[in-house]
């Protein structure tokens, strides 16, 4: 939603017309009931947009059938229809007009004769990975490519020099206002994020073991779906965690939960800014993460906001969040808040306004 609310504030401080244009299905959509938005839903469903997710869980599940169905769906709506869809758009908006895609899906559709900002949500090594750099030849050129980091976009440039001139870092806005919070009892350890491979989900109950066996006394919850769910609560079963660690699936109202913890403990392999490290600290939740890559380092200030875990090893991230949390640590909650402050809308909204300015 990040996107969505970047969009609707660029078109409210800056006077801008703006249609958003949404990939999905409108009974799929996050977007509706946004009756103050132009939309224009391009009808493609779920599965294919979430290619990855269900590619996986069909993969997992050993229904090969379904994997042959889902490359035949990305072939149909991707491949074959593709130039059907950038015709629509096409209608919608004008040559003069800037369109932002701010996902694969949407900068694979985005038509001709058109400025294109890609707002790429990922890391440096998904970049250059090798199927995604052969996705980047079937692309309209984008004029402008927007990384979440300073560290990424140094990354990129040095490996590709023609982008230097055509890329920029701009982070991505909080999308919840500021709140302190006092510290609880026990320690309340919250893991955000789908549960798929790029998450990491198993090392983050393997950690939880970890502080368990320590004797150390906390609670962790845990917020997301996918493909690796029944795989992840049946490992918390095995390993007897059930009255330490509650799995909520989805969740309609994730600041809820925010508010009520302490820690957010990131896994994942691979980041492009990890956004629930910048929420978290809007809740005023110290961040312990594994070194995911080289925008961590940009998202977090060790000692300030968080703690970067060099290595995947559960045990260390156990033992780093006892020693973080052994005693009061009301100073680290009201450190994460006040450093989140420089992501505030405000702070971020003139570098997008200046960008767009500039085409």
């Amino acid at each position: 939603m990040v996107s969505l609310n970047l969009f609707k504030a660029l078109c409210r401080q800056y006077a801008y017309k703006g249609l958003l244009i949404v990939s999905g299905c409108k009974g799929d959509s996050p977007y509706e009931g946004l009756e103050d938005l132009d939309i224009l839903y391009l009808d493609i469903p779920l599965e294919a947009l979430r290619f990855d997710a269900y590619l996986n869980k069909y993969r997992n599940t050993k229904q090969y059938f379904k994997i042959v169905r889902h490359f035949m769906k990305l072939l149909h709506y991707f491949v074959l229809n593709r130039h059907q869809y950038q015709k629509r758009i096409a209608k919608f908006t004008d040559p003069n007009d800037i369109i932002i895609a701010s996902s694969l899906d949407s900068y694979l559709l985005a038509p001709a004769k058109r400025q294109i900002i890609f707002h790429f949500h990922f890391g440096a090594k998904d970049y250059f990975a090798f199927l995604f750099q052969q996705l980047l030849k079937y692309c309209i050129k984008p004029q402008m490519t927007v990384f979440l980091t300073p560290s990424c976009l140094l990354e990129v440039r040095s490996k590709d020099p023609s982008l230097r001139a055509k890329s920029v870092a701009i982070y991505n806005p909080n999308r919840f206002p500021r709140e302190l919070h006092s510290p609880h009892q026990p320690l309340n350890i919250l893991f955000v994020g789908r549960l798929e491979d790029q998450k990491y989900p198993e090392l983050m109950v393997m950690t939880a073991r970890k502080l368990r066996d320590y004797g150390f006394s906390f609670h962790l919850d845990v917020l997301g779906d996918g493909s690796k769910y029944d795989d992840i609560a049946q490992m918390i079963k095995d390993n007897e965690l059930n009255d330490y660690v509650l799995m909520h699936g989805m969740v309609k109202d994730i600041k809820e939960y925010y508010r009520q913890a302490d820690c957010l403990l990131v896994t994942s392999r691979s980041e492009g800014f990890s956004l629930t490290t910048l929420e978290a600290n809007c809740f005023s939740l110290y961040v312990v993460s594994v070194d995911w890559g080289e925008g961590v380092h940009d998202v977090i200030k060790e000692g300030v906001n968080g703690t970067i875990v060099k290595a995947y090893d559960p045990d260390l991230l156990a033992k780093t969040i006892i020693q973080t949390f052994q005693n009061d640590y009301y100073a680290l909650k009201k450190s994460a808040y006040d450093y989140a402050a420089q992501y505030d809308m405000e702070n971020i909204l003139p570098k997008w306004h200046e960008l767009i300015s500039s085409l």
